[in-house]
């Protein structure tokens, strides 16, 4: 997985070429949840990270910055979406 992180740069590497925006995505379903929903909260971001990592690496970059989170209710599922820049440091 790509050095990744929710600032804007990684400090004393300047960013050399912006790539643009990647996105990564996980459902999570609801009836799973028990009594360790952080545990498939956890799970969910870790798979979103991953996939936006993967399309990150096919555009060449060397690391994600800007890195956020959400949850969507999806009915009885939901989505975990991470969004962030793709970058060559």
């Amino acid at each position: 997985m790509l050095m990744m992180t929710t600032t804007p740069t990684f400090e004393g590497r300047p960013v050399k070429t912006y790539l643009g925006i990647v996105s990564g995505e996980a459902l999570v379903d609801v009836e799973m949840f028990d009594s360790n929903v952080e545990k498939y909260i956890h799970d969910a971001r870790m798979t979103a990270m991953a996939q936006m990592s993967a399309r990150a690496q096919k555009l060449g970059a060397s690391a994600v910055v800007g890195v956020a989170f959400d949850l969507e209710a999806l009915h009885t599922k939901r989505m975990m979406v991470a969004t962030g820049t793709a970058v060559v440091l």
